[in-house]
């Protein structure tokens, strides 16, 4: 059953409904004749309440969608995942997840696969919402990241330092991996691993970027990203398999691009409090703990433009066809992923913390509000 909204945000959202904005533009200096966004809030379907004494409440769920487009899937952290229309918002099936939802979902092919704060994996049919295995999967640890799927394989990472595969058929354990937990001082959470080209990548505590096979889990090479720091060196974004090269980031170290094949360092970029990370149209959108987001060219890792935002920590940047889009925490920052220019902001209710996502020209975003929003662009 849906959690129910305070009256004030149902209020609030009800009002913006069909409606039409012009946001007004925030343009950094020596930018000319900046587009003015419009955005049309059409519908908003509630996944939780944060409750009249909560203070400062985020939601670090981003939308997923079917492979038609159709259909979008969200959770909450209150633990309620739903799917629904993307263009209409009508609600198709909500499901109950177990101690909430951290980050995404994924969905491949005709399934939804959800992972849960407390260690739980579901696989869900995308169209009605009913469980596939015959229960959940439970590894150890907490999982705040989403899972990757392919080859008929799952792959989730824990807090606990280890990544495991689950058969995704049955649900059954194939294999674990990880590494001994770092004596030093660390970040909470974990990054998510990656699978491509049947290798898992997947970063660690200590600093060491492992590829292991996603057949067996034989480790193929690891790489120490820690270079001469010593506290939270974790590497905490997703790695990225793109072209011959591997990205990926430690928190303290810094941003490096290593060969696909052998782990060899091609590039560092030296730069703290690395948080997430995007690849797209040749460079990569590098978010960092101090509001600040980098754009860095793939080839050589040079910096491209660099912008600061808000007071709040950012979200993992989304690049769409509409441009780059960073969740700040107090709302939602929309970038000209060329300059650089903060083009307009937005600020749902309650404001915005989870990545967004973005199919035919609509974007869907989970509010701090406990809400999941579709708006078209205009």
């Amino acid at each position: 059953m849906l959690r129910r909204l305070n009256p004030l945000i149902l209020v609030l959202l009800a009002l913006a409904c069909s409606s039409t904005y012009e946001v007004a533009s925030q343009v950094t200096p020596g930018s000319l004749d900046p587009v003015p966004l419009k955005i049309q809030t059409q519908w908003q379907v509630p996944l939780s309440s944060p409750g009249i004494l909560a203070y400062q409440p985020q939601e670090f769920s981003q939308p997923a969608y079917s492979s038609s487009g159709r259909t979008v899937v969200a959770g909450s952290g209150a633990g309620v995942l739903v799917a629904a229309q993307a263009r209409t918002g009508r609600l198709l099936w909500t499901h109950d997840i177990s101690d909430g939802i951290a980050d995404g979902v994924t969905i491949a092919g005709a399934y939804v696969y959800a992972a849960g704060r407390n260690g739980s994996v579901y696989k869900l049919d995308v169209k009605t919402g009913a469980s596939i295995w015959n229960k959940p999967y439970e590894a150890s640890g907490s999982i705040t990241s989403s899972p990757a799927i392919s080859d008929g394989r799952v792959v989730v990472q824990t807090n606990e330092n280890r990544t495991y595969v689950i058969d995704a058929a049955s649900g059954d354990y194939l294999w674990d991996k990880g590494r001994m937990r770092s004596a030093g001082l660390t970040i909470q959470g974990e990054g998510g691993a990656s699978v491509s080209r049947g290798v898992v990548y997947a970063g660690y505590d200590d600093g060491v970027l492992v590829a292991m096979s996603l057949e067996d889990g034989s480790t193929l090479w690891t790489r120490d990203l820690a270079g001469k720091k010593t506290k939270f060196v974790d590497v905490d974004t997703r790695p990225i398999a793109h072209g011959n090269s591997v990205y990926a980031g430690s928190y303290s170290s810094g941003f490096y691009a290593v060969g696909r094949k052998h782990g060899n360092i091609r590039w560092h970029h030296p730069v703290d409090g690395v948080c997430s990370a995007t690849i797209g149209g040749g460079r990569i959108f590098v978010a960092l703990r101090d509001n600040r987001v980098q754009s860095l060219d793939a080839k050589s890792g040079k910096v491209l433009w660099q912008t600061r935002l808000g007071r709040s920590s950012v979200s993992r940047p989304v690049l769409l066809s509409s441009g780059l889009w960073i969740s700040t925490g107090d709302g939602l920052a929309w970038l000209d992923p060329a300059e650089g220019t903060v083009r307009a902001r937005l600020s749902p209710d309650e404001g915005q913390s989870a990545p967004v996502g973005g199919s035919g020209g609509w974007i869907h975003m989970v509010t701090n509000s406990g809400a999941l929003v579709g708006a078209r662009l205009l």
